[in-house]
């Protein structure tokens, strides 16, 4: 927001943009809310389609023979509904849960339960987090992603060697 108050002022422009310094604060703020909320829609999408994904993937693996898909298989075996993980991670749960105070609460940190980092904020005033802070949450939500997309090859993998356990099992008890 600094930045673009010192460009505002040497502007050629600046006459024409009349705009006070708390209402360009406001606007700063609110950009960077709005982006939590665009980031926990992006990473719903790549739930989604990763599990789409892995599904195409290990299909071929296991040449269609007897493959469950990988949420299916998640749940039936880890207990772990994948659309349901986002509060385990802090990441997400954080990125969840700022875009759920944004299209809820007007951008107020009032959703219950409140996230443990905004126990202590003002409930009377609207988030304001930097920009650094939200492309380090940004980070961390990446590498969360990545996390996923490994424990997912993991998960595929399991059920894979245990087809192939199986099969072995079989064919020693013939």
């Amino acid at each position: 927001s600094q930045d673009f108050s010192r460009e505002l002022k040497f502007s050629k422009y600046k006459d024409l943009i009349k705009i006070e310094d708390e209402e360009l604060k406001e606007n700063y703020f609110e950009t960077i809310r709005l982006g939590y909320v665009g980031a926990f829609h992006k990473y719903e999408s790549y739930v989604k389609n990763i599990t789409i994904l892995m599904n195409e993937f290990f299909l071929d693996l296991f040449e269609n023979e007897n493959y469950e898909d990988i949420e299916t298989y998640l749940k039936k075996t880890f207990q772990i509904e994948l659309k349901r993980t986002v509060t385990k991670f802090y990441a997400s749960e954080k990125i969840n849960w700022i875009a759920n105070c944004v299209k809820h609460y007007d951008g107020y940190p009032l959703k219950e339960p409140i996230l443990r980092s905004f126990i202590h904020h003002n409930k009377n005033k609207k988030i304001q987090i930097e920009a650094k802070e939200f492309r380090e949450d940004l980070d961390d939500l990446m590498k969360q992603n990545q996390l996923l997309l490994t424990v997912l090859f993991l998960v595929g993998l399991h059920q894979f060697m245990g087809q192939d356990y199986f099969k072995i099992k079989d064919q020693l008890t013939e």
